[in-house]
């Protein structure tokens, strides 16, 4: 009966005092060839979200120097990576596992400068505004939080972010609405690996 009551108590403590395993986050940086403006860079974007783990708002592409980073719940391979960009005119030249402390630090306000909204039918009369307001996202390199049909994504982003030459971050979130609501937040902080 003591042997059994010191293995209970021995097996409590163990499973008490054993950390509980966090969830892993892996960093990764890389290098993509063929991007020529903001739209591109959207476009790798969204490849690497469709990475299983990849954590969508960790994602950064920079559009000059070609270098990507992300953040994710699972190992990640060079070869699956490359595979993603075999038939978009985008080529992965390296990807790395990294330390977390490597990455951009890019933040933005957490108040929209900018919110409008509008009907998905008026589209079409709304270009000019949407080349505008990618006129001010890509100076201030700012965020672009786009609540939107799907069907209307590419129309909707193309005045928005198409020929820039600046890096534009894009949030496109898949609406069943028939309206538009875009919010644009400014850049606030970034390190200076991101400013080189």
């Amino acid at each position: 009966m003591k042997t059994r009551m010191m293995v209970t108590f021995f097996l409590f403590f163990l499973v008490i005092g054993v950390p509980q395993a966090k969830d892993k986050e892996f960093a990764y940086q890389g290098k993509v060839e063929g991007m020529v403006c903001a739209f591109c860079v959207y476009n790798v974007s969204n490849k690497i979200h469709e990475l299983p783990g990849v954590e969508k708002d960790s994602v950064n592409v920079e559009l000059k120097s070609g270098r990507v980073e992300f953040l994710s719940k699972q190992l990640v391979s060079e070869k699956v990576v490359g595979k993603l960009f075999e038939d978009s005119g985008f080529k992965l030249l390296s990807l790395k596992k990294t330390d977390k402390n490597t990455l951009s630090n890019v933040e933005f306000s957490k108040t929209a400068q900018i919110s409008i909204s509008f009907p998905t039918n008026e589209l079409s009369a709304m270009e000019d505004l949407l080349v505008k307001l990618g006129d001010l996202a890509e100076k201030q390199m700012s965020l672009v939080n786009v609540d939107a049909p799907k069907a209307i994504e590419m129309d909707l982003l193309k005045p928005i972010i198409a020929g820039r030459q600046q890096t534009i971050k894009v949030k496109f979130t898949p609406k069943n609405s028939k309206q538009v609501a875009i919010k644009i937040f400014p850049m606030v902080i970034m390190n200076e690996q991101h400013a080189k």
